[in-house]
């Protein structure tokens, strides 16, 4: 993403997503011209207002010409303001953007909005209304209230100074027959582990089997697994592997069994720790970002943008808060292999700029109409109460369908669909359930407030996405994984649904691709891994 630079101030370290004014708000969207085309600035999101200023952000969308599609992004706003005689209406009188965040090839568009938004003030043509404004704080003290309710418990942390994998379980063991088959699988982990009546076997990697008589453990490397357990695993559900030499009973990892939230480190022996600057050293033989402060003796690791300190690598851990981390943390060279750490550390340049990131929606144009969309229940469609919200969810699916204010609403791949049944048929929504921005993170539909309806013509409705939506969150000033806390599955005889899943998946954050995924065990004469790009999500119907 292009840093676009117009007398920058950095507004609010911790900027909740783009949240649309009320739809009372008669005078949004607002398109200006141009030089060269014409961009609009949709409902603003006030964060700050005096009396005397206010500061606000909005998305925009740019377009180099009348027929073009718009380009999104987010823009961020302030301007001295003067009060109309009855005290009900607020005029900007030298709104000035003091930053905008486009996809790379829209570079000039900064300061062609900043000489539309000069001459746009001087023409007294922003005006806000107190009610407009209240409405909109309103919305972000909702926003900032929920992101308080994160958590960051730590998950089970396991250290091991061999290597080692791990093996999550979403829960107690959850077996189902395998259609055609005298066998069951265990349904509830995203590796194929397979049932005989006798023993279970675990397809690690490629030609990596291993067994045990009990789902949790322990495990043991098996060379020779029943050809008909093997076949039973199809080619695309096995983990990709990379290996110098094959892997055997003599240097086969360890599998750590887990059946509740937890995250695994791993050292090629016994930890060693190197000098990384001054009061700060760093574990050399481990991919993972794990620290020692000299000064407190204290190790500290980050696992999905958090940070955990402890006395020994063994914990137990505890929460420390990315803006409360030791000054040398903010001292990591951004040329080391640790640089992107960084990210995690408030106050850093790297922290700001993915803060500034995530406030960047993903759009698109969807026409209306109805669409082909199917939502499978377990049964008749059952739902219950959503946290902080006067609406209901249906728990017995694996799509995320709501009930609110007598209509259905569907949020499927960053798109609000509306029906009058849960079971359809689905139109494509011009809006969204008002109530949407109070759901608490507790919810496992949280993620929902982050998709958005833009604006909508005739013929199409635009909409996006923050990344908040794909549980990207911004939390003490830098950013997050994931709400912190467990949402259990729905599981029948016949249906598994899992839900969003925090811990247990290696997550880490780069600037480049954002957050990376995966489940992976490595050090000494192989590395094994798998990568997602998104949530473990396994829908089994056997």
């Amino acid at each position: 993403m292009k840093r676009l630079t117009l007398n920058i101030f950095l507004v609010l370290l911790a900027l909740p997503a783009l949240l649309p004014l009320p739809a009372q708000a008669a005078d949004w969207p607002r398109t200006l011209p141009l030089e060269q085309g014409f961009i609009t600035i949709y409902a603003p999101q006030v964060d700050e207002f005096d009396r005397s200023r206010i500061k606000f952000r909005s998305a925009l969308a740019y377009r180099e010409n009348a027929e073009a599609d718009p380009v999104f992004g987010a823009g961020w706003f302030e301007s001295p303001v003067q009060a109309d005689s009855n005290g009900q209406v607020v005029l900007a009188t030298n709104l000035a953007v003091t930053e905008t965040r486009f996809p790379a090839g829209t570079e000039d568009v900064e300061f062609a909005l900043a000489l539309a938004l000069a001459r746009e003030s001087s023409a007294g043509s922003f005006e806000f209304s107190i009610a407009e404004i209240e409405a909109s704080l309103k919305a972000t003290e909702a926003e900032s209230l929920a992101l308080d309710k994160l958590n960051t418990d730590p998950p089970r942390i396991i250290y091991r100074d061999r290597p080692a994998l791990l093996l999550s379980l979403d829960g107690e063991p959850v077996l189902r027959d395998i259609e055609n088959s005298p066998y069951q699988a265990v349904i509830n982990t995203p590796y194929p582990l397979i049932s005989d009546g006798k023993y279970y076997y675990l397809n690690a990697a490629k030609g990596a089997w291993y067994r045990a008589r009990e789902a949790t453990g322990p495990y043991r490397f098996e060379s020779r697994p029943p050809a008909a357990i093997t076949a039973l695993v199809k080619d695309d559900e096995t983990v990709e592997q990379q290996t110098d030499e094959p892997i055997t009973a003599a240097n086969a990892p360890e599998v750590v069994v887990s059946t509740e939230p937890a995250e695994l480190v791993v050292t090629d022996g016994p930890a060693a720790f190197v000098p990384l600057v001054d009061d700060l050293l760093v574990l050399q033989n481990s991919d993972d970002d794990v620290f020692m402060h000299v000064s407190s003796q204290q190790f500290y690791i980050v696992l999905a943008g958090r940070w955990y300190e402890a006395s020994s690598l063994d914990g137990p851990w505890s929460y420390r808060p990315a803006d409360e981390l030791p000054i040398a943390f903010a001292n990591i060279p951004s040329d080391s292999e640790q640089a992107d750490s960084r990210v995690y550390v408030a106050g850093t340049d790297e922290a700001r700029e993915a803060i500034l990131d995530a406030q960047v929606p993903q759009t698109a144009a969807i026409a209306r109409g109805e669409v082909d969309v199917d939502v499978d229940y377990d049964g008749d469609p059952t739902f219950q109460p959503v946290d902080g919200a006067d609406m209901t969810y249906a728990t017995n699916t694996g799509s995320t369908v709501i009930l609110a204010n007598g209509n259905y609403y569907l949020v499927d791949e960053g798109v609000w669909y509306l029906s009058s049944s849960p079971n359809g048929p689905w139109q494509v929504s011009d809006h969204r359930p008002p109530q949407v921005i109070y759901v608490r993170p507790t919810s496992p539909v949280y993620n929902v407030r982050y998709v958005y309806v833009y604006d909508s013509t005739p013929d199409v409705v635009y909409v996006g996405y923050t990344p908040g939506y794909m549980g990207s969150y911004v939390y003490r000033n830098t950013l997050v994984y994931g709400s912190g806390w467990y949402y259990a599955p729905w599981v029948s005889p016949y249906y598994y649904y899992p839900r969003h899943s925090t811990w247990g998946f290696n997550v880490s954050y780069n600037s480049w691709s954002g957050w990376n995924f995966g489940l992976s065990w490595g050090w000494g004469p192989f590395s094994v891994g798998f990568y997602t790009g998104g949530y473990w999500h396994h829908h089994h119907h056997w």
